[in-house]
């Protein structure tokens, strides 16, 4: 289950290049990362999961409408992705909760290269966050993902 997590909201993120020597903080940076995204744009966070196993890391609230968010986080040339399990795990927590389910994709790269090894990157290195938005997940998906 989700829980409530003090997260400090930053208007432009920056990130020690040693924070991605491990999944956690990796899948961590994209939560925050999600969470200041939504902040921008009047979301308020209610709660939060950091735990990369759980279906689901974000609560969100705008007005009267709530959304369940799945984030994955990959350094690149990947991009983080769900799979059919945590999809339909996803879907059903949504409904249990009675808010809509939503999944994201990100990928870290290092904006000195094309590539990037965890273990090889600088201490002073910056870097950039791509993803192509918060994307609506449905019963219909589940159906393809598992077809």
């Amino acid at each position: 289950m989700l829980h409530n997590k003090k997260w400090k909201f930053e208007p432009k993120m920056s990130v020690v290049a040693n924070s991605f020597n491990s999944e956690q903080n990796l899948h961590e940076f994209g939560i925050r990362y999600i969470s200041n995204f939504l902040n921008r744009f009047g979301f308020a966070i209610l709660k939060v999961n950091s735990d990369p196993n759980h279906p689901s890391q974000i609560l969100a609230s705008l007005h009267d409408r709530s959304l369940l968010i799945a984030v994955r986080t990959a350094c690149h040339p990947d991009i983080g992705k769900i799979d059919s399990q945590a999809l339909e795990l996803l879907v059903r927590e949504s409904e249990e909760l009675d808010v809509k389910p939503y999944f994201t994709g990100l990928s870290i790269i290092p904006k000195a290269t094309n590539n990037v090894e965890r273990d090889s990157s600088r201490h002073d290195q910056e870097y950039t966050v791509i993803f192509n938005g918060i994307i609506a997940v449905s019963k219909s998906q589940l159906l393809v993902a598992n077809g």
